[in-house]
């Protein structure tokens, strides 16, 4: 287990606004942002080249989903910790997404206010949470 400001974190998301708000967000809290990706497809090939600790990853990729994406990272990078961070807010959805390997799920309305602390969670951070 690695601390928040040591992890080395993977941001996905096909929207632009949003990969860069994450990374900045990321940023300014101190934290490293160690590549992006913008669909499903990217973000397999890329948390397997990299090895991420953390990926934040939505749900709704072109290509394939983020579901269908955590389920082959949990596989093939069974250390690295997901958190989707999504609008679809819906149980089922966030059911299936904790089921292909998510640690936890954030929605994009409680960014600011959440998600340092999830990661800090997800990533057991004790010291830091």
């Amino acid at each position: 287990m690695c601390s928040l400001a040591e992890a080395r974190i993977l941001v996905v998301d096909d929207n632009s606004i949003w990969r860069r708000t994450l990374v900045e967000l990321l940023r300014r809290s101190g934290l490293k942002t160690i590549d992006v990706a913008y669909d499903g497809v990217q973000a397999v090939f890329k948390a397997r080249a990299l090895t991420p600790d953390l990926i934040l990853m939505d749900i709704e990729l072109p290509h394939k989903n983020g579901i269908e994406a955590a389920a082959e990272i949990h596989e093939a990078v069974p250390a690295a910790k997901i958190i989707f961070v999504s609008c679809n807010a819906d149980p089922g959805i966030k059911q299936a997404a904790l089921n292909a390997g998510g640690s936890d799920f954030v929605c994009k309305s409680q960014v600011g206010s959440k998600l340092i602390d999830t990661m800090k969670f997800v990533l057991g951070d004790a010291e830091t949470a």
